[in-house]
């Protein structure tokens, strides 16, 4: 099953991407408009991988697994048309597979982390009943399967998830959005078999004005003095970050927008998929982004244009 994965830095005009690839007719959305965020998010896949096998300890692995359960099943339950039905058993399914094996015990800093039921629990087991502290099972220590074992169990995780998907239709294409890091690309990527990635990239204007037209919890607190900051900080980590270009599209905004017909080729030769008069409205999207700069704070347009130069799309 072929995916498309569609990422960018903030307010760069990917969902303007995914919105038009989503209107082919042989794509469908396993997670429908939602991000799908389970590996490249904090306390997700690529925190555990990194934490089971490049920065291994027994109580670094057992804590870091446990982290990620509650990081999955929050996740996944906050939306209910996210992830499948049967989404529990599948990550249920999943633990169990990249288990090697699992004992009862109570390191120094889980102990010191049990909440007052736990605490009470675990000294009347111990004190009162005279257990044996492998008989009391408040906390498991584990030991992971191996890295390739792992992975593979990753990919299978996330393939079952989408096939389980009610918008799942065989032999057509799964549209994700947002579901790897930009800055750690190929490292992500091979969670997803027989996937490619779309990244698309916004000059500072254009983002600028994106970020406080439609202010979200992750931007809300950027002036324009840390905006500057952070555009140059996200695009010069970008520029040093490598693509594998058989894996990975980088297209400009401003292609996409005033450059569209030779850069739906573009994506058409890189997807390997053919063309289509898809109903995707790009004087909509155009008609969005005409005229910015004159919506903008003269002294802040002049802060990015002198400031951000480098990073213009024209």
């Amino acid at each position: 099953m072929q995916k498309i994965i569609i990422a960018g830095p903030g307010n760069s005009g990917s969902g303007a991407v995914f919105d038009f690839l989503k209107t082919r007719d042989d794509i469908f959305l396993p997670f429908y408009n939602q991000e799908f965020r389970l590996v490249n998010d904090p306390e997700g896949i690529s925190d555990l991988e990194n934490s089971l096998y490049y920065n291994f300890s027994i109580n670094g692995s057992s804590n870091s697994l446990d982290v990620f359960n509650k990081f999955v099943l929050k996740s996944g339950g906050r939306k209910k048309n996210r992830y499948p039905a049967k989404f529990k058993f599948l990550h249920k399914e999943f633990l169990n597979n990249i288990i090697y094996t699992e004992y009862n015990g109570l390191p120094q800093f889980n102990k010191f982390k049990l909440n007052f039921i736990n605490y009470c629990r675990f000294y009347f087991e111990r004190i009162v009943l005279r257990k044996k502290l492998s008989d009391i099972n408040i906390y498991k220590l584990i030991l992971p399967v191996s890295h390739e074992l792992f992975i593979d169990h990753c990919i299978n995780f996330i393939d079952e998830l989408i096939k389980s998907s009610k918008t799942f239709i065989p032999g057509k294409i799964a549209l994700i959005d947002q579901a790897i890091n930009i800055y750690q690309p190929e490292q992500n990527l091979k969670f997803f078999s027989k996937s490619k990635c779309i990244i698309t990239l916004r000059d500072p204007v254009g983002t600028y004005y994106s970020i406080y037209q439609n202010p979200s919890f992750g931007y809300s607190g950027l002036n324009i003095y840390k905006f500057i900051k952070w555009y140059k900080f996200i695009y010069e980590k970008i520029n040093h970050t490598k693509f594998n270009s058989s894996n990975f599209l980088i297209i400009k905004f401003h292609d996409f927008l005033y450059d569209h017909n030779n850069t739906k080729e573009k994506i058409s030769k890189f997807l390997k998929v053919k063309d289509q008069n898809n109903f995707f409205d790009i004087d909509n999207s155009i008609k969005n982004n005409s005229d910015i700069e004159s919506k903008l704070n003269k002294k802040d347009l002049h802060l990015i244009r002198s400031q951000l130069k480098q990073f213009i799309q024209e």
